[in-house]
């Protein structure tokens, strides 16, 4: 009987480890200064993956690039809905338990997140369906840089005559047929630099596109940065100085920052899939995670592997 107990205390100890196995080990750290009660933000990033080359061999097939995109968002939530759903229904039952919140999904990377208890964390983590599962932290990426109002005169910026746009705008390219997202703190979509050229959502998305954030369809920006952004991207100099490198383009937008800049790769990834799902031919990302996880780099890696793999053009800013 001794030998017996001590090979199913062994046995549990292989057991425990294998599940702590597929924990990112910032998420352990969080786990052991929590309560047992107490729900932690976790992203639970699935091991099935669909193989691009197969996708992009099939997305070749479409002429146009709305087609291409088309399929591509089609078949990734096609996939990942059928990859998530035996694990969705154990959620359900957790959820009923009120050990997890209902999970948001993210179908370009084949993930999701949602908060849960260690218990719930420990159980997940013992399925081999899971690759990983990371602590959803929030980053401050903006930095401290102060953003300056541009002077009212009827120039052309500074910043538009060093990439020579104007010059581009000459041979007739002025971003007219685009749609670009800026996802970021959310756009100013009265500012009058502005108005003139935002993206229709209709009466599902009457302010011109959607907040990841805060889950409505309000993105108006409550710090600045976005609309900084977005009027270097298509500030046509209605009020004064002409900031916009693509004057003509169509601007969708998309908040995933909270009024401090916060922001987790889990809203990042969300407003990248909100975009591309919604329509973007390209999306603008002026922010970062300093000093990421795997964890977070592998989600966003999938993320905009998918992007491309939908014909659509992702810009995201580099310190120089």
């Amino acid at each position: 009987s001794y030998r017996i107990a001590l090979i199913s205390i062994l046995l549990l100890a292989c057991m425990m480890g294998f599940a702590q196995g597929c924990l990112d080990p910032l998420l352990s750290q969080e786990m052991n200064r929590c309560s047992d009660d107490e729900q932690i933000e976790v992203v639970v990033l699935m091991k099935a993956q669909y193989d691009r080359s197969q996708l992009c061999r099939r997305a070749d097939y479409y002429p146009s690039r709305a087609e291409r995109r088309a399929f591509v968002v089609n078949e990734l939530k096609a996939f990942t809905e059928a990859s998530q759903y035996d694990l969705k229904r154990v959620l359900s039952e957790m959820e009923r338990q009120q050990i997890v919140t209902t999970p948001n999904v993210l179908w370009m990377s084949n993930a999701l997140y949602l908060k849960a208890t260690k218990t719930a964390i420990l159980d997940l983590a013992s399925r081999n369906d899971i690759a990983i599962i990371s602590l959803n932290q929030k980053h401050y990426c903006l930095g401290d840089d102060t953003i300056e109002p541009t002077s009212a005169t009827r120039e052309i910026t500074p910043n538009v005559l060093k990439v020579r746009a104007n010059e581009v705008w000459q041979l007739g390219y002025r971003g007219q047929g685009v749609v670009v997202a800026v996802i970021d703190t959310g756009v100013n979509y009265e500012h009058v630099d502005l108005a003139d050229h935002l993206w229709d959502g209709g009466n599902e998305f009457p302010h011109h596109g959607y907040d990841v954030y805060n889950h409505d369809n309000n993105p108006m920006d409550d710090m600045g940065h976005g609309t900084h952004c977005a009027g270097t991207v298509c500030g046509d100099g209605t009020a004064g100085s002409q900031t916009g490198v693509a004057p003509e383009a169509t601007l969708m937008c998309v908040k995933c920052l909270d009024e401090y800049g916060g922001v987790s790769a889990a809203s990042i990834a969300a407003g990248i899939e909100w975009a591309v799902e919604h329509g973007c031919d390209l999306f603008s990302l002026s922010l970062g995670i300093p000093n990421s996880t795997i964890a977070e780099r592998t989600l966003l890696r999938h993320t905009c592997e998918a992007v491309l793999d939908a014909g659509i053009v992702g810009t995201v800013s580099s310190d120089s």
